[in-house]
């Protein structure tokens, strides 16, 4: 007995020391590649706006006729209170000083990518895949350090973006850990913090509908079969009706009489179908091999202008692709697994693939893939684990992931580098 309270001791503190020296190296390496942000000014798109030039960031008082302003405001089509509220706050520690608003999206930054770690560890453990501690740091690792996420973190406007899904991931995560245990109050949490998310990025109205993709394959993995009980049934009501509260909120704030664009609308059918996958195709290779990678993606050619013949090629590449998925997933053991992670990724990205018109002047933009690049390296890394068994195989492999790893840090650290030199607005 005093041997086996020795063993559960000595092992939940390797757990700890396990979990102490992961947590740093994710932080020393997410600290490394956006070192340079803390050095940048205040950047042109949408900064001077949204922030130097908001009187709600300083406000006299925090009384109720400035929470009523703020709640009732919308700024230039977005429409995020919180994150003017979280302006205001930063504002109070040493004014319009740049250096503290980005080093608190390193901070939230640093924040996400651990509790990435626990998103991908709670969702793994769900689905029963093996091999759960090495593809959750792994995940966390590549998401932190992936160059598409350098815009939103270089960016102090993107702290909306931050901030919204840092609580989609927590909020997520007290949803499965909640609906898995069946403790109601963890997913009462869950819709506590969809609510919250909301006020600072409207893009949290498909928050629902993660909730269902997850119910749907987890009952389907589970059993097989797809009976829902009173409780599920309400709790996903409950999601939904507010997400359509959000929805009319942010349709009228998107779409209201002043709005000039999106540019997608002028195009012909043919020329909007080509830019879908287009889009589709840029999230897609960037996610694998990030280059040229930038900050304002402009329409590649006008509406109704000859089409660039190499946009033609796009629609053959995206279904080559949704073939191989589709033929994957068919053969994979994992099945339901593969198609909860890609359905989240497609839920996440659908809002920017151009299938709705987009308020925004730029095609596509790297931001978009903040949350989406999750569920892709949870998928490719279970795949990648499968050859890990054939000792072959995994010294060809073992290689090649490091100098990716190391590909992926020194490409963000020049992205992060290169952000100074885009568009600043002077001291």
């Amino acid at each position: 007995m005093t041997n086996n309270l020795i063993n559960i001791e000595s092992d939940q503190y390797l757990h700890k020391v396990y979990f102490f020296i992961g947590a740093a190296t994710l932080i020393l390496m997410v600290a490394f590649v956006y070192s340079p942000v803390s050095y940048l000014s205040f950047s042109g798109p949408d900064d001077h706006w949204m922030l130097l030039k908001n009187p709600y960031i300083k406000p006299a008082h925090y009384d109720w006729a400035y929470f009523n302003a703020i709640f009732h405001r919308v700024n230039n089509l977005q429409y995020s209170p919180l994150n003017t509220l979280y302006y205001s706050f930063i504002y109070k520690i040493n004014g319009f000083d740049p250096y503290y608003f980005h080093v608190m999206n390193i901070i939230i930054h640093f924040l996400s990518t651990i509790s990435v770690f626990y998103f991908a560890k709670n969702i793994l453990i769900a689905f029963k895949i093996d091999n759960i501690l090495p593809i959750s740091f792994l995940t966390a690792m590549i998401w932190g350090i992936h160059p598409l996420n350098v815009e939103a973190v270089a960016w102090i406007s993107g702290s909306k973006i931050l901030i919204c899904t840092l609580l989609t991931i927590v909020s997520f995560n007290l949803f499965i850990v909640g609906y898995t245990n069946k403790q109601i109050i963890k997913q009462i949490g869950s819709l506590l913090l969809f609510i919250i998310s909301f006020f600072f990025k409207e893009q949290a109205i498909i928050t629902p509908i993660m909730y269902l993709i997850f119910i749907l394959c987890y009952k389907l993995n589970e059993s097989g079969k797809l009976f829902f009980t009173i409780s599920e049934i309400t709790f996903l009501a409950v999601s939904f009706i507010i997400s359509y509260f959000f929805i009319r909120i942010t349709i009228q704030v998107n779409y209201g009489p002043a709005l000039e664009f999106p540019p997608i609308k002028y195009y012909p059918l043919i020329q909007k179908f080509l830019l879908i996958c287009y889009c589709a195709y840029f999230y897609i290779s960037n996610f694998f091999f990030p280059s040229g990678l930038h900050y304002n993606y402009q329409f590649p050619f006008d509406p109704y202008d000859i089409t660039p013949p190499e946009f033609k090629i796009y629609p053959f590449i995206i279904l080559v692709i949704v073939v191989a998925v589709f033929y994957s997933i068919k053969k994979s053991k994992n099945q339901y697994f593969n198609i909860f992670c890609i359905f989240l990724c497609i839920v996440q990205i659908s809002l920017e693939l151009q299938i709705l018109p987009m308020t925004r002047p730029a095609v596509v933009a790297d931001r978009y893939m903040y949350f989406p690049l999750i569920p892709l390296i949870m998928t490719m890394l279970v795949f990648l684990f499968k050859f890990k068994r054939n000792k072959a195989i995994r010294q060809i492999l073992d290689p090649i992931f490091i100098i990716y790893i190391l590909y992926l840090s020194l490409y963000c650290y020049q992205m992060a580098n290169y952000w100074q030199h885009l568009n600043l607005i002077k001291s």
